[in-house]
Order: C-alpha cells, then sequence, then structure tokens
C-alpha cells in the first residue's frame, strides 16, 4: 500500500482494492471520478475527468511530457555507471529531465516506454554527494562529483506520438 498526501488534512491510500481517505472520521472508500468526503457541493472529483489536479498536488509532484529515452547503464566501473542516468526526458523546448523509477512506476515499465511520447508525474530529488565510503569520480575543483538529480516517476501516461 502507498500513502499519498494529495489535500491536506486528508492521506489517500493506494491499493489494488481502490483508494482510501484516512484522516476522517472513518476512511471512506473511492474510485477515480468520484467527489471527495467534505467535497459535496464543489463538483470537484479526484482524481479530475482529465487525470489532472486544480492544484499543485501536496507532495510536491510536477508534470512532465515529453519523449522518454532510455540508456542501459553500463556493466563496467565509469562516469556513465556512477551517474546512473538510464532514463532522459526530453521536452520539445530541448530541455531534458532526469527520470528515476518508484513503487508506482517499476524501471520495467519506463523501460517499455522508451523512444514513446509520454506525460510523467514525478517527484523531484536533489542531486546525492556520494557515500564517503565509496570511490566517486573527481570534478573540476578537486571535489568528488554528486551523482545528478532525479524526478522520481509515479504516474506514467503514454500519449499519441505528434
Amino acid at each position: 500500500m502507498k500513502s499519498l498526501c494529495r489535500c491536506l488534512p486528508f492521506v489517500f491510500t493506494l491499493s489494488a482494492a481502490g483508494v482510501a481517505w484516512t484522516g476522517c472520521a472513518e476512511p471512506t472508500p473511492t474510485t477515480p471520478g468520484t467527489t471527495p468526503p467534505g467535497d459535496e457541493g464543489s463538483g470537484r472529483q479526484w482524481p479530475l475527468p482529465d487525470g489532472s489536479d486544480e492544484t499543485e498536488p501536496a507532495d510536491g509532484s510536477v508534470e512532465h511530457e515529453g519523449t522518454l529515452e532510455y540508456t542501459p547503464l553500463p556493466q563496467t566501473k565509469s562516469m556513465e555507471a556512477y551517474m546512473g542516468v538510464e532514463f532522459t526526458l526530453h521536452h520539445a523546448d530541448g530541455e531534458e529531465t532526469v527520470l528515476g523509477a518508484s513503487e508506482a512506476v517499476t524501471h520495467e515499465a519506463l523501460e517499455a516506454a522508451a523512444g514513446k511520447t509520454v506525460r510523467v508525474g514525478c517527484i523531484p530529488q536533489e542531486a546525492t554527494p556520494p557515500d564517503p565510503q565509496e570511490s566517486a569520480p573527481i570534478g573540476p575543483d578537486g571535489a568528488p562529483l554528486d551523482r545528478p538529480g532525479q524526478c522520481v516517476v509515479q504516474r506514467l501516461e503514454e500519449l499519441p506520438a505528434p
């Protein structure tokens, strides 16, 4: 089970059985396209029919669209293997976003979407410094290089080719 905080003070729990709202007097099972408890009369549904949310999610996720590229990591000790950049989303404006797998969207699911135009909902994560006990490539300033930040994918949707 995975909990997502979508609208404080409510916590939504996703499972094979559907979505449950907690943080209320008692959890209420809901299904996509239904009105959340406490929102009766607002006309709001969760998720919205177009799959989006009307406000920025409380979990800090962002949405990106583009072409997903997969580059397998080499099995040898190298700069590419250390950096760990397997999945890159190429945006129409030329920007790139490094993506990472999650429990919700697995490595295999991302690999299967390689070469396709997709929309992802992901949670950005900062670059991570190396563990002091591991060997790491050294940057021009003489300090060990951080692994690049990535956006951990929580939703993956295939879009029609442009």
